[in-house]
């Protein structure tokens, strides 16, 4: 089995940052945790948490996004929710 890059598998700090077009929210701290793909669960978990306590912030105009950023700053996981109107 051929390992993807973004399925690494030693610890890694992880910084999760969340934009609802118009506000952005950081994480200063980060966590460290086993591999990306922890990160990217978390990720998905951390947009359906945002929605839960304020279903408001998703709108047409524009997307709920979460990126997650290794202690490099690349950004190894980006995750984006967006509303739209299904078709009459």
């Amino acid at each position: 089995m051929t390992r993807r890059p973004t399925d690494e598998v030693s610890p890694a700090r992880y910084f999760f940052q969340m934009r609802d077009g118009e506000q952005e929210l950081r994480d200063p701290q980060g966590a460290v945790l086993p591999h990306v793909a922890a990160a990217k669960a978390i990720a998905v978990v951390a947009i359906c948490d945002f929605l839960q306590k304020d279903p408001n912030r998703l709108r047409d105009s524009s997307p709920l996004e979460t990126e997650v950023v290794d202690a490099r700053g690349r950004v190894v996981v980006k995750a984006q929710l967006v509303a739209g109107q299904s078709p009459a």
